[in-house]
């Protein structure tokens, strides 16, 4: 795929995503609107489109493990009243605010503590998740290791890799 202006990779029109800079909440919502840029991330206040050669293409067995886990660690939540467990359509702002994103990451699943919650309820959450999960089909690259470190840099504990074809976390 050719990279255009914006650091994505070329799926549409580059003239479909906004060029000024600061990117706002409402420039991420515009995007997320548009055909394959449901999970288009911010990286260092450009746009950046989720890769698959590190990630997962969806597949059958992905998706059952991800509804495995969402199930499983959203009945432990709730049963020890622990937070909430989401799933990888929340964005969270690691850097930035409403008005000028320059870090937004997404993960498959992600838990946020209960106190937490209480005083961040908006959509993206602006803090880093307490633990973040990501289900995965291929070798993990440099690209992943990149998005784990910005997370743990920015206060989540844990962070999940979960291979679907070695069936381990």
């Amino acid at each position: 795929m050719e990279k255009v202006k914006t650091g994505i990779s070329k799926m549409t029109q580059p003239t479909e995503l906004p060029q000024q800079r600061p990117i706002s909440l409402n420039d991420l919502y515009s995007v997320e609107r548009l055909d394959g840029f449901s999970r288009i991330e911010i990286v260092d206040s450009e746009w950046y489109l989720t890769e698959t050669d590190y990630y997962r293409q969806p597949d059958f067995r992905a998706s059952l493990v991800q509804t495995k886990l969402l199930v499983m660690l959203s009945t432990h939540a709730r049963m020890k009243q622990l937070g909430k467990v989401v799933s990888g359509s929340l964005g969270f702002v690691l850097e930035g605010n409403d008005k000028d994103i320059k870090l937004l990451r997404r993960s498959d699943l992600a838990f946020i503590d209960r106190d937490r919650l209480a005083t961040n309820h908006f959509e993206p959450f602006y803090s880093a998740p307490d633990l973040s999960v990501y289900i995965l089909n291929e070798k993990i690259t440099r690209g992943m290791t990149k998005r784990i470190k910005d997370f743990l840099k920015h206060g989540t504990q844990q962070v999940w890799l979960v291979s679907v074809d070695q069936e381990q976390i």
